[in-house]
């Protein structure tokens, strides 16, 4: 079961209510995958992303899942600096992902479900040049945020 987190959650809320739902989850006998969200593209970059992110690390740390970590991968694609081009490859408009950003998103989840690179994987309307990019963007950001991906 993936499950989401959100942005505008405080740290202690995060991991509370993530430590629940992650026991519930097993609870059924299913195994919980964590998935971090989109953040506002309004949000202070990088600070809001990069603590946003550390939260979800903790989180998925101290739970034993694995983190689907596309804020992380999003923030290969844009840099320290972005201009509103790169913004654009990623976000749709103020929190929503435009197709890179919605594939790239889909290639972290991918990586969180099975353990495995999505470099390779089928990528519909994107060229292979863009697709490459964005799958070992995704694949570089699972890596790093799951030192133990086996959870």
């Amino acid at each position: 079961v993936v499950f989401e987190t959100f942005y505008t959650m405080k740290s202690d809320d995060l991991l509370k209510y993530g430590t629940l739902f992650a026991d519930l989850i097993r609870s059924r006998k299913a195994r919980p995958v964590l998935y971090e969200s989109p953040i506002a593209q309004a949000a202070v970059y990088p600070d809001v992303f990069k603590k946003f992110h550390a939260d979800n690390v903790a989180l998925a740390s101290a739970v034993k899942v694995p983190l689907a970590p596309s804020v992380h991968a999003w923030m290969q694609i844009l840099g320290q600096h972005p201009t509103a081009e790169q913004f654009g490859t990623v976000y749709a408009d103020y929190i929503h992902a435009a197709p890179k950003g919605a594939y790239m998103t889909a290639c972290s989840i991918y990586s969180a479900l099975t353990g495995f690179s999505p470099v390779g994987l089928a990528h519909p309307n994107l060229s292979d040049a863009d697709a490459v990019v964005l799958q070992q963007a995704a694949w570089k950001a699972f890596q790093e945020s799951n030192p133990n991906p086996t959870q």
